[in-house]
């Protein structure tokens, strides 16, 4: 039976690379993709704080110690409660990452202002998420 386009196949596929129905080489079906196993021991279920402490780790470079997901989601997720409402309106934060918190704001005399509430911003998520803060640096993207 021929397909759409006058090429042979199966359920009128052309297939790939003007192979007909073939799926590859050899022709035929492939076996479906084996799954990797992890390695080590099947430790069961899981809190999903730390599979996405496993997850974060990995995102970090190798030479520099990582932060925790719930450090991140805590300090993301309550940031109005860290700085107030009216300066959260004009700061978000964009980055923690060994020790250090990168905060962006929209206009230089909010990064004033962010700057100078630094120490009390470093204690209250020190305070929150046991994460011990190194540095505050502030950039500012209109």
């Amino acid at each position: 039976m021929t397909g759409p386009g006058g090429q042979g196949g199966r359920g009128g596929r052309g297939g790939r690379g003007g192979q007909g129905g073939q799926d590859g080489p050899g022709g035929g079906d492939r076996p479906p993709p084996r799954r990797r196993r992890l390695r080590g021991v099947d430790r069961g279920p899981q809190p999903i704080g730390s599979s996405l402490d496993d997850v974060v780790r990995g995102l970090a470079p190798p030479s520099r110690p990582s932060t925790s997901a719930s450090a991140l989601g805590t300090v993301f997720s309550r940031w109005e409660e860290v700085v107030g409402p009216a300066v959260a309106r004009h700061a978000r934060p964009l980055r923690l990452e060994s020790g250090r918190l990168v905060v962006a704001v929209d206009q230089p005399a909010w990064a004033t202002q962010v700057r100078a509430l630094g120490p009390r911003i470093v204690a209250e998520i020190a305070e929150l998420t046991g994460e011990r803060l190194e540095r505050l640096d502030v950039v500012v993207r209109r």
